[in-house]
């Protein structure tokens, strides 16, 4: 007997719908893996079956098995995951996705008000090197001749 076969069997033994049972969705996604590298757009979006472990909100919807995946790729430059729709219909032996949305991993940075830091380095600018701008005192704001200057990163 197939893996595909097997999955096919187990989900016929359960009630369409949302999979709620742990110990059940463990079991689905055990046979997923098995069956996973013989399914047609298994492996778009750079989806592997050692990612399966972490589907989310499993539901069997005749003839499609569905799920959530979060995808992390995104967290290498940034605090959201991706979160993916997979449907994977066993009579074609195809696995679709959609992008659903994301999630907010850790929390953002505050917002900036960047206005004020704005307005004080056009007053600096406009005084000019002569000026008394504490950006030109504190050597954030450095004139080379009258009319060219360079700002200095300040942590």
């Amino acid at each position: 007997m197939s893996w595909i076969q097997e999955l096919r069997d187990a989900l016929s033994r359960i009630p369409p719908g949302p999979i709620n049972d742990n110990g059940t969705q463990q079991e689905i996604v055990r046979l997923l893996q098995n069956c996973w590298e013989q399914l047609t757009g298994a492996h778009d979006a750079a989806m592997s079956l050692f990612k399966l472990d972490r589907a989310e909100q499993l539901s069997w919807n005749l003839p499609s098995l569905d799920f959530v995946m979060e995808r992390h790729g995104g967290t290498a430059l940034g605090t959201r995951a991706d979160l993916q729709q997979w449907s994977v219909n066993l009579e074609s032996e195809r696995a679709d996705y959609l992008k659903i949305g994301h999630q907010q991993l850790t929390p953002m940075a505050k917002r900036v008000d960047v206005e004020p830091i704005v307005v004080r380095v056009l007053d600096a600018v406009r005084q000019g090197p002569e000026g008394t701008s504490d950006l030109t005192k504190s050597g954030v704001l450095i004139w080379h001749v009258s009319s060219r200057f360079q700002f200095i990163t300040v942590s």
